[in-house]
């Protein structure tokens, strides 16, 4: 609702022209789910400009040498900063003395002891203006050799007449004892701020500074400063962020960097592959987390230089010097600083922390570190797995009925909102079938490329378990009959399925070719072809896009990848661990349209997980090969590792991570699985599954 709208931010992207009007700018549209329990963190942009600083502070802006003097900016000065004494800081003075006459005595006279020594007296006795009796300044030391008394603090500075100091008056002794005090030659007081302690410019809903994508990955992507602006200000460290169209993977990317979970989603598999690879091959900087020691002891010294001196204490470790763990949840190590004012010189930051400026975009960071990414996961986001109605029982009536009103209700409801509604399946499958036959299976090089497999009279196959009949022209001319299923939308190609079509295919004369379309399969659909050396059977991944009926058609839609099975050999050692190779796979070659034979040329990263359950695929061991495509990748992360290292990444290592062949590791459990996921420069998995790792055929 318009009532949760937070903020419309319009951003500058570029500054190329065009020949009429240039569009140099995008949008973000933020709404919360419920505005009045938003999480918020301001950003501040830096003011690095000392010129901008002057002119804001207009007349009151001083110079303060190192040894303490004190004068007003020369004009030549004000002109160009650059002439400002390298070892002075500048400086604007605020009074100390505010509107009104105080009723709680602070409309009196301030007394200062011109030795700068200050009676040790208790708050209610500075307030009125009594003595300690056990004053460190005796009669011997006061310089108008009189007893301690009001008297004694030979310098009183009256309050203006009509008004109140700002603070109490044992504030303004601390004040004076921390040298932020300024007596001008009339006696009036004042504090000053120094430029360091200006947080910035508060970031607000017009980004000038929005900037560009420099090394693009994605047709669509969003500059990293606006992404990590979105990321700093509406999260904390270990927070969870959701990006629904992730692209190349920038968000996901900008969210490891600093901390944050996440879920990223496309339905595109390039996406995913370039996403995945850019997660897994990125450099992130060291944050130093609250819960370590040294981030602790940082912690601590952050937070005494706030604290006026009479209230630091020394850093004291946890007792047995342990208790730490390494969660970003618990925070970073972030810069921070006062909101200077009178209030804060005087007694320090508030016990709620409201005076202090925390910036999530500042970091303490552990320079001889660099981090690579937490573990991750790509999961498929089928919903659900056609099986033969042979292996199915009768589904239970309710539960039939009930799941018909649910998608009648869902209907219903698009329907009211304005959307016209697809003819379910059907659409998708005429979508393929015009596909196939318009582009082939093979990904298109252009537009008019046909070096790939040709469909021609794909037909509604009157037969069991398989959709439809058609010719199949091959590479090299030669036609063939072939059986087709082209499965539901969604649906994953299992191996029972893949099962029942290949039996109807090697029953029919004449057949030898089984193409299996779809959007995902099992990992144990691939091996199927083991079974009827007779019949090629093509596992076939269709793209993403021809999900998507209501989007405009390009060549690029008219995508249908074939999997392989790649050929996997493990290889015991002598401790009694194991490695696993990859010896090559069929892999589909974009330049000419062919499958070429077995080879490892087209393998870029080799994914293994070495005590698979069966459902969820996990990355425990990962082999990054250098290809044309991830040379640079490679490199940029080889580089950002040496970086402030004292010993460099081990070149052995380094090296032995570009193979096919894993590191060793122990065999899992009997009746625990190996799987393997092979991916190629197009972006496509090959996935492998050792049921039994224990079973000679792997070796």
């Amino acid at each position: 609702g318009i009532e949760n709208h937070v903020a419309t931010i319009p951003y500058r992207t570029t500054n190329m022209q065009s020949r009429c009007l240039t569009n140099v700018g995008n949008w973000l549209i933020w709404f919360a789910k419920d505005i009045n329990s938003l999480k918020y963190r301001q950003l501040f942009v830096e003011r690095t400009d000392r010129r901008e600083i002057i002119a804001n502070w207009g007349g009151v802006v001083r110079l303060e040498s190192k040894d303490g003097e004190i004068r007003p900016l020369t004009q030549d000065e004000r002109n160009d900063p650059s002439q400002i004494p390298s070892d002075g800081v500048i400086f604007r003075s605020h009074a100390l003395d505010s509107a009104h006459i105080s009723a709680t005595g602070r409309s009196v006279n301030f007394y200062l002891h011109p030795n700068g020594k200050l009676c040790e007296g208790n708050e209610t006795a500075w307030d009125n203006h009594e003595c300690n009796p056990d004053c460190h300044i005796g009669e011997s030391d006061c310089p108008i050799g009189k007893a301690c008394g009001p008297e004694c603090h030979a310098n009183a500075y009256p309050c203006p007449t009509g008004r109140q100091w700002s603070v109490s008056l044992k504030g303004l002794h601390s004040i004076a004892e921390s040298g932020r005090m300024i007596i001008s030659d009339r006696g009036t007081l004042s504090w000053k701020r120094y430029e360091s302690e200006i947080p910035g410019t508060p970031l607000n809903a017009m980004w000038q500074d929005g900037g560009t994508v420099s090394a693009k990955q994605y047709i669509v992507e969003t500059p990293a400063r606006v992404l990590q602006r979105c990321l700093l200000m509406t999260t904390d460290p270990g927070d969870l962020v959701l990006d629904l169209t992730c692209g190349s993977g920038a968000m996901p990317v900008t969210a490891e960097a600093w901390g944050r979970r996440w879920i990223a989603c496309d339905v595109a598999a390039v996406s995913i592959a370039i996403a995945r690879e850019r997660i897994a091959t990125g450099a992130y900087p060291g944050h130093l987390l609250k819960d370590s020691p040294a981030g602790a002891a940082a912690e601590h010294e952050l937070a005494q230089e706030l604290l006026p001196p009479s209230r630091r204490a020394p850093f004291a470790p946890p007792p047995g010097g342990g208790g730490y763990g390494h969660d970003p949840a618990l925070g970073f190590v972030n810069e921070r600083q006062l909101r200077v004012s009178a209030a804060t010189l005087a007694y320090g930051p508030k016990p709620d922390g409201s005076d202090i400026i925390y910036h999530p975009d500042r970091t303490r960071q552990d320079r001889r570190r660099r981090r690579v990414a937490a573990a991750f996961t790509v999961e498929s986001d089928s919903p659900y797995r056609a099986i033969a109605p042979s292996a199915a029982g009768q589904p239970d009536a309710d539960a039939a009925a009930d799941a018909a009103a649910a998608v009648d209700d869902i209907e219903q409801s698009l329907q009211r909102a304005g959307f016209t509604l697809p003819d379910g399946d059907n659409a998708v499958t005429r979508r393929i079938v015009s596909s196939l036959e318009t582009a082939g299976i093979g990904q298109p090089i252009s537009e008019t490329a046909r070096n790939r497999y040709r469909v021609e009279n794909l037909q509604p196959a009157e037969l069991p378990d398989v959709t439809h009949t058609a010719t199949l022209v091959a590479p090299d001319g030669s036609r063939h009959r072939a059986h087709f299923y082209i499965g539901a939308e969604d649906e994953i190609i299992s191996a029972l399925k893949t099962g029942y079509a290949a039996q109807s295919a090697a029953e029919t004369r004449g057949v030898n070719y089984l193409v299996m379309v779809g959007f995902g399969r099992d990992e144990d659909a691939l091996p199927v072809a083991r079974k009827y050396p007779r019949l090629n059977i093509l596992q076939v991944e269709a793209h993403r896009d021809l999900q998507l009926p209501h989007l405009k058609e390009s060549a690029a839609d008219h995508a249908f990848t074939i999997i392989s099975e790649p050929e996997i050999r493990l290889t015991r050692q002598d401790d009694g661990k194991v490695t696993l190779s990859v010896l090559g796979m069929n892999a589909f070659n974009p330049r000419t349209g062919m499958v070429e034979p077995p080879n490892t040329r087209q393998v870029m990263c080799i994914m293994t997980d070495t005590a698979y359950d069966g459902e969820s695929f996990r990355v425990r061991l990962m082999n990054v090969r250098r290809v044309t495509r991830n040379q640079k990748t490679l490199s940029d992360l080889r580089k950002a590792l040496d970086q402030g290292r004292q010993k460099q990444v081990d070149g052995d290592k380094w090296a032995a991570m570009q193979t096919t062949t894993t590191v060793p590791f122990d065999l899992p459990a009997p009746g625990v699985k190996i799987a393997v996921k092979v991916i190629d420069q197009t972006g496509t998995e090959h996935m492998a599954v050792l049921d039994d790792p224990h079973d000679r055929q792997w070796y």
